[in-house]
């Protein structure tokens, strides 16, 4: 049997389609402000600019989770999943959102370091501690542990990182 060129272009077309929507229909990780790329190698960068490599030499700044989604410098999580329907903050999904990053923790005991942040005041943290993990020991820290740190540098000269509000689903 063969098949033409339109015949596997439909295919691919009906194949991408089909994961496309698997991936809308995916389970939402959680809501979180979501940084763009130059931002988390601003964080990044940032990192070893204060003087802070010390904390974390030999660490991970990156880590890709097994979902395919990056879980260092990359978001600040507001809720586990998805927000309920009638949270007033699901109007906001979408939008630009300014965190203003006020400190620096790390806890050697568990292996996580992040970057403390007061998100706006109509944002509530469903979370604890509000943070954006910023690098972990190893593969095996998880990265929630940062909103257990206790212990924060607090910057005379806190700066401001913009995100969007998403909600997280896995990647495919």
């Amino acid at each position: 049997m063969r098949i033409t060129e339109g015949q596997l272009r439909r295919i691919i077309r009906e194949e991408a389609h089909l994961a496309l929507r698997e991936a809308e229909e995916a389970p939402v990780l959680y809501t979180g402000i979501v940084l763009e790329t130059d931002v988390v190698n601003q964080l990044r960068d940032m990192i070893s600019a204060l003087g802070y490599d010390g904390d974390v030499d030999g660490w991970e700044l990156s880590n890709i989770a097994a979902h395919g989604n990056e879980q260092l410098n990359h978001h600040m999580t507001l809720a586990v999943g998805v927000l309920k329907p009638n949270d007033p903050v699901r109007d906001s999904l979408g939008e630009e959102v300014k965190l203003r990053v006020v400190g620096w923790g790390v806890d050697p005991q568990t292996g996580v370091a992040a970057w403390k942040v007061e998100p706006p005041s109509n944002i509530p943290v469903k979370t604890g501690n509000p943070h954006i993990t910023a690098a972990l020991a190893d593969s095996s820290v998880k990265p929630f542990l940062a909103s257990k740190i206790k212990e924060w540098q607090m910057f005379k000269n806190p700066f401001i990182v913009v995100g969007t509000l998403r909600e997280i689903r896995p990647r495919i």
